[in-house]
């Protein structure tokens, strides 16, 4: 399964965020010092790193 973004998209770590693990959907926001709920699910995740940025 590809990609849906271009190569030169401006941010492409951040969009292809949605491919994450839930771990590395959390590693992506602890980096970034984005509170979201421990219990939160990948979606929730993907949504609240969508939000910011």
């Amino acid at each position: 399964m590809g990609t849906l973004f271009k190569a030169d998209s401006p941010e492409p770590e951040e969009l292809k965020a949605t491919g994450l693990t839930i771990p590395e959907l959390k590693q992506t926001l602890d980096s970034k010092n984005i509170e979201y709920p421990s219990n939160a699910k990948k979606d929730e995740l993907t949504k609240i790193l969508g939000e910011a940025l």
